[in-house]
């Protein structure tokens, strides 16, 4: 008879723990669909409006029935997933248990995850997601790498702008650290200057991002580009800017040495004509103060 009983009461816990189980095994359902639909609608009517009286607390409480009864809300938006990190972002900011901050982080990437899955609208919020791993939630680089190889793998040329200057990060600890290899760290070098150099030629709403994404890279980049490219990608990369500014005598002298540095030859072109603009400029300014001491 005891073992009946206890038969007994292992099936009802193991239905109560599958019933609550069953929206985050479905992250899609709908309310339309689940059984309990009515009380699906008024726990997130009721949820929205705490919000929008920034009752965090029950917010949140019928938050979590709303988005275990429904985590897809109405099929049509995506609110159960948005609000939801929005709660747990409050969560991990406010909190100082690392156990439980980590906890949170981990709520936070899966909402996007299931958002993704369900809603589509995979690059935005793959930027979205991208930033609050690296801004916000400090996630160990290794896991935000992932995140940002399916990103731009996702997204290519449009990957979104927020994507951009945290990769350059990423790749240049990740290398310096020897945690990835040199052909890994120049591919990703080369591939997000070209999503940033695409979108600033081509994207008129969102070129200006992309430019100013691009214009953060250098103090980054710069720490491994040595060691990653040869002669060629500096002469590449110096000649646009010593036409941009043939003055910029200072500019000049670094180009010079960072080619020659590089492999580069004294006699290739670019490189004598940078030598030959930088002794010149020098020695008309050596010119103009020594004649000014001689008039004195």
């Amino acid at each position: 008879m005891r073992k009946q009983h206890s038969w007994f009461a292992f099936s009802i816990l193991l239905f109560l723990a599958f019933s609550l189980n069953a929206g985050a095994q479905n992250p899609c359902l709908k309310w339309t669909e689940s059984p309990r639909q009515d009380e699906a609608e008024e726990a997130h009517v009721l949820y929205r409006q705490f919000l929008k009286n920034e009752n965090f607390d029950e917010a949140f409480k019928y938050w979590q029935k709303a988005y275990e009864l429904a985590p897809a809300a109405d099929g049509q938006r995506p609110f159960h997933y948005m609000d939801g990190r929005d709660f747990y972002m409050r969560m991990f900011q406010k909190e100082t248990d690392e156990a439980k901050k980590k906890e949170y982080a981990a709520t936070i990437i899966r909402l996007y995850d299931e958002q993704m899955q369900c809603y589509g609208n995979e690059n935005l919020l793959y930027g979205l997601k991208v930033y609050d791993m690296f801004y916000n939630l400090r996630s160990p680089y290794p896991q935000l790498l992932e995140t940002l190889k399916t990103a731009v793998q996702k997204g290519g040329d449009n990957t979104a702008h927020t994507v951009l200057e945290p990769y350059a990060h990423v790749l240049a600890f990740q290398f310096k650290n020897k945690q990835m290899s040199l052909e890994e760290a120049r591919s990703a070098h080369i591939r997000i200057n070209e999503i940033a150099d695409h979108n600033i030629a081509n994207n008129a709403e969102y070129g200006p991002y992309y430019q100013q994404a691009k214009d953060r890279f250098p103090p980054v980049l710069g720490e491994v580009e040595g060691e990653l490219f040869d002669c060629a990608f500096f002469k590449k990369k110096f000649e646009p800017m010593f036409r941009a500014a043939p003055d910029d005598y200072e500019a000049m002298k670094y180009y010079y040495n960072k080619m020659v540095q590089q492999g580069c030859p004294e006699t290739d072109p670019l490189v004598a004509e940078i030598k030959t603009s930088f002794e010149t400029i020098v020695a008309k300014i050596n010119a103009e103060k020594l004649a000014v001491f001689y008039v004195e």
